[in-house]
C-alpha cells in the first residue's frame, strides 16, 4: 500500500455476486466522476493489462488481482480484501474455469472458459440499476433462475457482446447501458439500455432452469452430488468436464429429432435458430469451446443434464443409448456418435461408466462381462494375468453344479458344456484376459469358440441381464473372500490311485452295494474324480479310452442307484484320498452361497425348491426315471440329478436274491473265494457244499470278483470268439453251434453265448427253419459287400430301407414323421446299423445346420438296392 492511497469520500457496498468492474463503474457513477479518477485513487492501472509481465505490473483486474492491489482497494473502500477478490474470475479457479499457469488469464479451451465478453439478464439489470454479476462471464451461465428467462448474448442494437472491452476511462459510466463505440470520430456510443432486451422466457419447472440452478450450486459447493454422482460426489471440475463432453456430442451430432427426446421444443427451436446468427464455431469439434449463444449452451447442457441427473448409472446409460440411437437414425449411420476416448481426458469415471452402460447391449457378450456393463458401475477392464491366476485358484474347471443349473437356459446348450464355459467366463469379468487364455488357465476343458457360442446363446435369452448380474456377484464374492478349496492344486493331483479295486469291494461289502463287473467301478470312479478335481471326468487319463454314450448315460443315471450309505462311503474315501496327498484342511467339495442369486430372474430352476420327500417317493416307490421325475416335479433333469446326488434316496429293502448275494459276499470275501477256487482248486459244487450257497450264487459272486471260471466238462478255456469268424461259419455256412463249439474246445452253451454277444441271428432248434436260413444266407451272399455285415436278421432290410429314406430329410425328427414312426425307433435302428458297420452314418443336425451323411453313410445309402426300397415286409424291432 502506497502513501498516496486514501479512503474514498463515499462508500458503496457491492451487491452479492457482483463483478469488480461493475462495482467500480457504479462507484464512479455514484461519485459523478470519470472511471479514470476512481482507478487512480485505488492505485489500479489505467487500462487492464497495459504493462508487460516482465515489469511485474498488474494485468486484468477483472480476471485476477494481486494481493497488494486487493489490499489497496479494500483500504480505500472499507471492504475486506477477500471480498474484493471474490468479485474477480479468479474466485472460480479450479471450479468453473481454469487460470493459465504462467499468465493470469482464463484458459478458454478448458471448462468452457470465456476469453472476454459477458451474457446478462435484462431483468437483473433492471432490478439493480445496471449492476453486473460475475457469473454471467462464465461459459456455464445461460439462464436466470430468478427471472426465469435465457440470458442475452449481445446488445440488440449494435449486435456486440457486452464487456468485450473495458469502459471508457474519461467518461462517467452509465451502468446498464451499452458502451460500444459506434462512431470513433464523434465518440458516439450505442448506449442501448440492456434492461430493455427481450430473451426467451422459461416457464416454472423448465428443465433449463433446473439445469442452470444445479450448475451454479455445483460451482459453489465444489463437490456436486446430484444424479449419478450421488453415490460418490466428484470434484466440480470433473462433473463440468462430463457435462461439457456430453454437450459437445449433442452440439456436434444431435438434430431436432434427437433433441426433442431430451429438451422442450421451445429450447430446441431457440438453439437451432441461434446457430446461423453467431460467429462460426470450430466445425470439427463443436462444443470444445463455450457455445456462442445462451440458447445453444442451454440446449446442450440441459440435454446432458437430463442424462447425468438420472438416479443411477444404468438409467443414465439407457438415456444416453436412446440419444445415440436417435442420432444414428438422423445421420443414417451404423456407428455410435461418441465415446469417452474422444470426449477428453478429464472426464470422470462416472461418464465412462455411463458410456459403457449405453454401449453395453451392442457389445459382444464377452465384452459385456469384461466391462461389467450391467452392473451399478461399469468400468473398463483393468486386472491382468496376476489377478486372473489368483481367481483361477478359486474356480473349478466345471462350474459348481447348483450354480450351473440356475444359469442353464431351456434349450441351446448342454449342462456339461455350460459348466466349462461359465467357469472360463468368470475369468473374463473385469479382466483383460482373453477367452482362450481363460480356458487354458482352468485346464482347457473348453475353447474360445465354445465360450463365444454359448455366451451368445445366453445373450439371446430374456434373462441375460440377470445372468450377468449373477456372474458378477459371484466374481465379487470370490475376489473378496478366501475359499476353502485350492482348485489349481486339485487339478494337478495324481489321481491314478483313486478308488482302487480293494477299496471299491470294501465299500460294496460295507454298504451292501453291487460291485458289478468292473464297469460300475469305473463309472463311480469317474464321478468321484469329477467331484474332487472339479475337472470333467474325461480329463482323467484312466478314462481316456471311454468314448461311448452308454458310459456317459451310466454316469448321469448313477444318482438313482446311489443310497445314503454308498454316498457317505464314497465321500469318506475321497477324504482319505485327499489326506494321502497332504490335503487335510479342505472339504471334498464346496460351492459359493446360493443366496447371492436372491432377487434375480434366472433361466434355470432352483434345486432347493424341489420337494425332496416326493422326489424320493417317485424314484424309489414309483420307480420313475430321472426324466419322468423331473416332469412330475416341473423341474429340469439336471436339477433332479443334482438333488439326488446331494440327498440320495434311501435304498429299498433288498429282495431275497440280493439278500442272498449280500450274505454270500459277507461270508466269502474275494480273498477267501480265490483261495478256495483258485489256490485249492475246489469246484463250485464243493464250495457250495462247504458254504451252503448255491452254485448260481457262487457263479454270480465269481463274476463280481472278476475271477475267471474253469470251463465245464473238461473243455479248455480259450480266447473270445471272433465275430467275423462266427458270422461266416454260423450265418453264411450254416454250421451248427455244436460243431463250432467242438472246434473251439468249448461247450455249445458257451458258443451260443458268444453268438448272442455278437448279436447274430439265432436259428431255432431243429430243422424247421433250415430252408429259411439257407435262403437268407443266399440273399446275404448276393447283397453288396458293404451291406453284408448288417443283414443279420429278418429286420435288417427294414432298417436299411428306413435309413436310406431318412437321408432325404433335414433332421431325424422330420424323417421319423415322414416315415410314420417314432423318433426313438428310427434313432435306435440307425444306431444298430452303425454298430454292425463299425462307424457313424450320420452327423446329427445342430442348431441351424441340417444332418449330413458321413462318407460311410453315403456309401451305404448308395448300396441299398431299389428292390429293398420297395419291400414293405417285416416289422421294426
Amino acid at each position: 500500500m502506497t502513501s498516496a492511497s486514501r479512503t474514498l469520500p463515499i462508500r458503496l457496498q457491492p451487491l452479492p455476486g457482483e463483478a469488480l468492474d461493475s462495482w467500480l463503474e457504479a462507484l464512479a457513477e455514484r461519485l459523478k466522476t470519470p472511471l479514470e479518477e476512481v482507478l487512480s485513487q485505488l492505485g489500479l492501472p489505467k487500462q487492464a493489462g497495459q504493462a508487460s509481465l516482465s515489469q511485474d505490473a498488474p494485468l486484468s483486474w477483472v480476471t485476477v488481482l494481486r494481493p497488494d492491489d486487493a489490499a489497496r482497494i479494500a483500504f480505500a473502500s472499507g471492504l475486506h480484501p477477500q471480498q474484493i477478490s471474490r468479485m474477480t474470475l479468479a474466485h472460480f479457479h479450479n471450479r468453473a474455469l481454469l487460470m493459465e499457469e504462467h499468465r493470469p488469464r482464463v484458459n478458454r479451451h478448458v471448462l468452457w472458459g470465456r476469453g472476454s465478453g459477458s451474457r446478462y439478464c435484462p431483468g437483473c439489470l433492471d432490478d439493480t440499476a445496471g449492476r453486473w454479476q460475475t457469473t454471467w462471464r462464465l461459459g456455464w451461465s445461460f439462464a436466470c433462475p430468478r427471472h426465469q428467462r435465457l440470458l442475452a448474448d449481445s446488445c440488440p442494437r449494435c449486435r456486440r457482446t457486452p464487456r468485450e472491452r473495458p469502459h471508457h476511462l474519461h467518461e462517467v459510466p452509465r451502468p446498464g447501458h451499452c458502451t460500444t463505440l459506434l462512431d470513433r470520430g464523434r465518440r458516439a456510443r450505442c448506449d442501448h439500455p440492456f434492461a430493455a432486451t427481450t430473451t426467451l422466457p422459461l416457464p416454472t419447472g423448465h428443465p433449463a432452469l433446473a439445469a442452470q440452478q444445479l450448475i451454479l450450486e455445483a460451482i459453489e459447493s465444489g463437490a456436486p452430488a446430484f444424479g449419478v454422482y450421488a453415490i460418490s460426489p466428484q470434484p466440480v471440475t470433473a462433473v463440468l468436464s462430463d457435462i461439457r463432453a456430453l454437450a459437445s456430442c449433442i452440439l456436434a451430432d444431435a438434430g431436432a429429432t434427437a433433441l426433442s427426446h431430451l429438451i422442450p421444443d421451445d429450447l430446441a427451436q431457440a438453439h437451432l435458430t441461434a446457430l446461423p446468427g453467431h460467429r462460426a464455431t470450430p466445425k470439427k469439434r463443436p462444443g470444445f469451446m463455450a457455445p456462442p449463444s445462451a440458447a445453444s449452451t442451454a440446449a446442450a447442457v440441459t440435454a446432458a443434464m437430463q442424462i447425468l441427473r438420472q438416479p443411477d448409472i444404468q438409467q443414465a446409460g439407457s438415456a444416453l443409448r436412446s440419444l445415440f440411437n436417435e442420432i444414428k437414425n438422423e445421420q443414417q449411420s451404423a456407428t455410435s456418435p461418441g465415446t469417452p476416448q474422444i470426449w477428453g481426458k478429464d472426464i470422470s469415471p462416472f461418464l465412462h461408466a455411463v458410456c459403457l452402460a449405453a454401449h453395453g447391449p451392442s457389445m459382444r457378450p464377452s465384452l459385456q462381462l469384461r466391462h461389467r456393463t450391467i452392473t451399478e458401475f461399469p468400468r473398463r477392464a483393468t486386472s491382468g494375468s496376476e489377478q486372473t491366476a489368483l481367481r483361477a485358484r478359486k474356480i473349478p474347471t466345471m462350474l459348481w453344479p447348483a450354480w450351473t443349473i440356475r444359469l442353464t437356459p431351456a434349450a441351446g446348450v448342454s449342462h456339461t458344456v455350460l459348466q466349462s464355459v461359465l467357469a472360463s467366463a468368470l475369468l473374463l469379468i473385469g479382466s483383460r484376459t482373453e477367452r482362450d487364455e481363460a480356458a487354458a488357465e482352468l485346464g482347457s476343458a473348453t475353447d474360445k469358440v465354445n465360450v463365444s457360442r454359448v455366451l451368445e446363446v445366453l445373450r439371446d435369452g430374456p434373462t441375460w441381464p440377470d445372468i450377468q448380474r449373477a456372474m458378477d456377484r459371484l466374481v465379487t464374492y470370490l475376489d473378496s473372500h478366501e475359499t476353502p478349496i485350492d482348485y489349481r492344486r486339485r487339478r494337478q493331483l495324481d489321481y491314478s490311485g483313486l478308488l482302487p479295486d480293494d477299496e471299491w469291494l470294501r465299500i460294496c461289502r460295507h454298504t451292501k452295494a453291487m460291485a458289478g463287473n468292473g464297469r460300475r467301478q469305473r463309472v463311480v470312479r469317474a464321478i468321484v474324480f469329477q467331484r474332487i478335481s472339479g475337472l470333467p471326468f474325461t480329463a482323467d487319463p484312466a478314462n481316456a479310452d471311454i468314448t461311448d454314450d452308454h458310459f456317459r448315460h451310466q454316469i448321469t443315471t448313477f444318482p438313482i442307484t446311489q443310497n445314503p450309505e454308498l454316498a457317505r462311503a464314497l465321500r469318506q474315501g475321497a477324504h482319505e484320498f485327499l489326506a494321502q496327498h497332504g490335503i487335510r484342511d479342505e472339504p471334498v467339495s464346496w460351492q459359493p452361497p446360493l443366496r447371492l442369486l436372491d432377487g434375480l430372474d434366472l433361466p434355470g430352476p432352483d434345486p432347493a425348491r424341489i420337494d425332496l420327500v416326493r422326489l424320493h417317493e417317485l424314484i424309489r416307490g414309483e420307480k420313475h426315471s430321472l426324466q419322468r421325475a423331473a416332469e412330475a416335479l416341473s423341474t429340469s433333469l439336471d436339477a433332479v440329478r443334482h438333488t439326488l446326488d446331494e440327498h440320495p434316496a434311501p435304498g429299498l429293502p433288498m429282495d431275497s436274491l440280493r439278500l442272498l448275494r449280500a450274505a454270500a459276499r459277507e461270508s466269502i470275501p474275494a480273498e477267501e473265494f480265490r483261495r478256495l477256487y483258485v489256490d485249492e482248486h475246489l469246484s463250485l459244487d464243493r464250495i457250495s457244499q462247504l458254504t451252503g450257497f448255491s452254485r448260481g450264487t457262487l457263479t454270480a459272486l465269481a463274476g463280481e470278483y472278476e475271477a475267471p471260471l474253469r470251463p465245464a466238462h473238461g473243455y479248455a478255456h480259450h480266447e473270445p470268439v471272433d465275430r467275423d469268424w462266427l458270422f461266416e461259419q454260423y450265418v453264411l455256412r450254416q454250421r451248427p453251434l455244436s460243431d463250432l463249439a467242438q472246434e473251439k474246445g468249448m461247450s455249445k452253451a458257451n458258443m451260443r453265448r458268444w453268438a448272442r454277444i455278437h448279436k447274430l441271428p439265432m436259428r431255432p432248434s431243429g430243422g424247421a427253419s433250415h430252408a429259411d436260413a439257407l435262403r437268407n444266407a443266399e440273399s446275404v451272399e448276393r447283397a453288396p459287400a458293404i451291406l453284408q455285415p448288417v443283414l443279420t436278421s429278418a429286420y435288417a432290410r427294414q432298417r436299411l430301407r428306413r435309413f436310406a429314406r431318412a437321408t432325404g430329410y433335414s433332421t431325424i425328427r422330420e424323417a421319423a414323421d415322414g416315415l410314420g414312426i417314432s423318433q426313438s425307433t428310427l434313432s435306435s435302428q440307425i444306431r444298430r446299423l452303425e454298430q454292425d458297420l463299425g462307424g457313424a452314418l450320420l452327423e446329427r443336425a445342430k442348431r441351424s445346420n441340417s444332418m449330413k451323411l458321413t462318407e460311410l453313410g453315403r456309401a451305404v445309402a448308395a448300396a441299398v438296392p431299389k428292390t429293398m426300397m420297395d419291400d414293405h415286409s417285416g416289422t421294426a424291432r
